[in-house]
């Protein structure tokens, strides 16, 4: 996720939407204050040979806590992860941590994608060599991980927080007109990095069953329905 204090914008990063690549090209844009959260080592390393800003300022200092930022540090993250921003966060702690003022000043955004398409990029995204079946996928956490990382991040007690959402079936679109709205001073590039995951490149249609597509659905009916996707 990126936070641009220069440019007033949170994108919020959801699962299999080509986040890791407006990630990095938003990177661009950014300067030293504002908040970068890590990604993968080699999409850090595409990150670095563009010239862009890497991971920076996404753990809050200690001086800056406040007394339940300490109980939650101690007795609530088993991880000691505390108050800090990371790479799927969910908007209600974005918010909790940024604090309410900038929260509701800057412009707020992410992206969705035709669930049925995305469970099928998550699928070659994780089993890669693997002869797991889809059928075995869709009972898996990579599966469940795809809701943690959807419409979670972007709602509050199911009530939908950001400005806007784009659809990464528009995404050029969406990146000329994200660039009018912050008002960027040039383009938004996107780079290339996990399409080499999905080695077979045919329709989504073709890797699922009705049964398949049935499952699907019952799981992501709230999206499929608020965003008009189709099979």
């Amino acid at each position: 996720m990126i936070i641009s204090h220069k440019y007033k914008f949170i994108f919020l990063k959801t699962s299999k939407t080509a986040g890791t690549s407006i990630e990095i090209a938003l990177s661009k844009f950014c300067d030293s204050k504002d908040i970068i959260t890590p990604i993968s080592p080699k999409d850090e390393d595409i990150r670095q040979s563009l010239g862009y800003k890497g991971p920076q300022n996404y753990i809050s200092p200690f001086k800056d806590y406040k007394f339940m930022d300490w109980l939650n540090f101690f007795f609530k993250y088993k991880n000691k992860r505390g108050k800090q921003y990371y790479n799927h966060i969910t908007a209600k702690r974005a918010k909790n941590i940024l604090g309410y003022k900038k929260w509701n000043e800057y412009y707020k955004f992410c992206f969705v994608r035709n669930p049925w398409d995305r469970v099928v990029s998550q699928y070659f995204w994780r089993i890669k060599n693997s002869n797991i079946k889809i059928s075995k996928f869709l009972k898996s956490k990579h599966y469940k991980d795809l809701i943690k990382k959807g419409e979670n991040i972007y709602t509050i007690n199911k009530k939908i927080v950001v400005d806007e959402i784009f659809k990464y079936e528009d995404i050029n679109e969406s990146m000329i007109k994200l660039k009018k709205i912050l008002n960027l001073p040039s383009e938004i590039e996107l780079p290339v990095t996990k399409s080499s995951t999905r080695k077979i490149k045919k329709d989504y249609k073709t890797f699922l069953s009705k049964n398949h597509k049935d499952f699907i659905y019952s799981t992501f009916k709230k999206e499929i329905k608020k965003f008009n996707y189709k099979y």
